[in-house]
């Protein structure tokens, strides 16, 4: 199953490459989404499929490759949203060149390096590395254990991580701190929710519900996360048009917008958290 799951993630990065040389739509987001997903399921599989730890690193460094132009991506299509719902009394300014047009030209500039990455030495090593993973895996002892009871177990393992991150990040006082802990609760809601997911096939809709439930506090936290770096990307920008005797109202007014929404979401978050570690407990 685990092999399988992999195998597949590594056909789905591949299926990419292409469309990423090109810069087709979402071709960079499916790329790095199959890359964490192969990264989770080593670390989740470790037991399973064995040393692989420099094979983890380098999927790390693809994603970080990918990820400049993808967040640029994200966030020149966020700040786009919210100037085409403002009043057209509210905006002012030539904001939208600069939360537009400047910011394509530094996303075209990360394809650009995205395609020297993928052209050279390092990528090509990660590949035959892809390869020798799904057609001679180095398979641990569980990888001969029954397969419903182990893959229960590791179900349970990665959520329990969950747990124990929100756990610690509660612990702390300082809410700068706190906040950045918080940070570590998504990633390991992330992880268990694409550990779920690949064994949904496996052990059914039990794992269906509890990506979801992962899904879900992933999303809140994100959202919020999203707010908070979004206000810092229109703060950067409002001082360079401050700088450049541009009119900054309508910056201020999405940096409000955006406070808002992360607000919002750090408020709700308790409440969706309580249900969700009700569902979970329900589930394992």
């Amino acid at each position: 199953m685990v092999v399988t799951y992999l195998a597949g993630q590594v056909a789905a990065l591949l299926s990419q490459d292409p469309r990423v040389r090109r810069a087709e739509e979402d071709a960079v987001h499916q790329m790095r989404v199959a890359a964490r997903r192969m990264r989770s399921a080593l670390k989740a599989f470790r037991t399973v499929v064995k040393d692989t730890d420099r094979l983890q690193d380098e999927l790390r460094w693809l994603g970080n490759v990918l990820g400049e132009a993808r967040d640029l991506e994200v966030i020149r299509a966020r700040f786009g949203r919210a100037l085409d719902g403002l009043a057209p009394e509210l905006v002012t300014g030539p904001i939208q060149a600069r939360l537009g047009t400047d910011l394509l030209e530094r996303e075209q500039g990360a394809y650009e390096r995205i395609k020297d990455a993928l052209s050279g030495e390092r990528y090509y090593t990660l590949l035959n590395a892809l390869d020798s993973l799904v057609s001679a895996p180095k398979l641990g002892k569980a990888a001969s254990k029954p397969a419903q009871e182990r893959l229960s177990a590791i179900a349970a393992a990665t959520w329990d991580r969950v747990t124990r991150a929100y756990d610690t990040a509660q612990a702390v006082e300082d809410p700068e701190r706190r906040e950045f802990a918080m940070h570590d609760v998504r990633k390991a809601a992330k992880r268990a929710r694409y550990t779920a997911e690949a064994l949904t096939p496996t052990l059914g809709a039990g794992m269906a519900r509890l990506a979801e439930l992962a899904e879900g506090v992933q999303e809140i936290l994100g959202t919020h996360q999203d707010g908070v770096v979004a206000q810092q990307t229109l703060a950067k920008e409002a001082e360079n048009a401050r700088q450049a005797g541009e009119d900054t109202f309508t910056y201020g007014v999405l940096v409000g917008i955006e406070r808002s929404a992360a607000d919002r979401a750090h408020a709700e978050f308790p409440e969706v958290w309580a249900k969700t570690a009700e569902a979970v407990d329900q589930l394992l």
